[in-house]
């Protein structure tokens, strides 16, 4: 018989190592006692043990982030709202300069027509004006009677019509 030395005679008939059912399990003869098994048990534990505080780790980071990122979620959202509610107000207020450029507009409108107006009765004030002092100048020359000068506007004609009601056609007889 073959045996290493420190070692038992088993009860079984020796036939060599008998493969374990387990994939992965290390070969060992069944005659060895069970302490190299709980060494590796051991070993095997403080991996699972590491591996597991290492993903205790990696978690508590993902939580952490996800926090951070909630709250940057929140700030955002009451960012936008903000903004929201800003853009707002500066629609009113656009609104509101529009409305008062709108009368600005019909009020320097109204003042350039009066502008044109007050022209026009400046232009005829001076030509009234010219005329006049020209029929001074005649009158007190003593050149030809007092007869006015022809219109220069058709505002000027009203002199020319007869006293009468004859050059009125649409009047009744």
């Amino acid at each position: 018989m073959n045996r290493a030395p420190g070692t038992r005679p088993s009860g079984r008939p020796i036939t060599g190592s008998r493969p374990s059912m387990r994939p992965g399990a290390s070969q060992r003869p069944s005659s060895r006692p069970g302490f190299d098994r709980s060494i590796v048990l051991e070993g095997e534990i403080e991996r699972l043990k590491i591996a597991r505080a290492e993903d205790a780790d990696v978690t508590a980071a993902m939580l952490v982030r996800l926090a951070e990122t909630e709250r940057l979620r929140v700030a955002a959202q009451k960012r936008c709202s903000d903004l929201e509610a800003e853009l707002g107000q500066m629609r009113q207020r656009a609104a509101a300069a529009e409305a008062r450029l709108e009368g600005t507009r019909m009020t320097m409108t109204s003042a350039v027509t009066m502008l044109e107006e007050l022209e026009r009765r400046e232009e005829m004030a001076g030509s009234i004006r010219t005329r006049t002092l020209s029929q001074a100048r005649a009158t007190l020359k003593g050149q030809g009677q007092t007869a006015p000068p022809p219109p220069e506007s058709p505002f000027d004609a009203a002199w020319e019509l007869p006293p009468s009601g004859d050059s009125d056609p649409d009047r009744r007889r």
